[in-house]
């Protein structure tokens, strides 16, 4: 009986040990395909992205900055803007976090006015500035997101 627990718990050592083994050939063929995996998910992805940014795109590719002349401050962090190919677009102004007060289901909230007043300070009808495109073109409502640069201000 002592014999056949011991045989038991020997099959059962090595058993482990085999499951648990590092074999270097397995390594290199999982990196392979994970190589193979990845550079094909990139090169998808690109594929998607020029597709989407040649429909989007109201005028040059991102990164780069079109001037644009201010129509009207809609709030303070919406502005419509007039492009140089004369279309208008609404463009929510990035890294500007400001209270609604020209929201459909929202009321005006605290400072909401405030802030407006003061987007309509800066950036008044006929104003040019420059517009900065996001990697992400536009938001949820299709607003175009931009970077709004005035002067050397951003």
């Amino acid at each position: 009986m002592k014999k056949l627990i011991v045989l038991n718990l020997f099959l059962l050592a090595v058993l482990f040990l085999v499951a648990c083994t590092n074999d270097p050939s397995t390594d290199e063929n999982k990196e392979d395909i994970l190589i193979e995996t990845s550079s094909a998910v990139e090169t998808d992805e690109v594929e998607v992205d020029e597709q989407e940014h040649k429909e989007e795109s109201p005028e040059e590719s991102n990164g780069t900055f079109i001037q644009a002349t201010v129509v009207r401050v809609v709030d303070g962090d919406t502005v419509i803007v007039k492009l140089p190919n004369n279309t208008e677009e609404r463009v929510r102004l990035l890294l500007i976090d400001t209270p609604e007060s020209v929201h459909p289901t929202k009321p005006v909230q605290p400072f909401g006015l405030e802030a407006s007043e003061f987007a309509k300070e800066l950036m008044y009808p006929g104003k040019t500035v420059e517009l900065e495109l996001d990697i992400i073109e536009r938001d949820r409502y299709g607003r175009l997101l931009a970077y709004v640069w005035i002067g050397e201000r951003c």
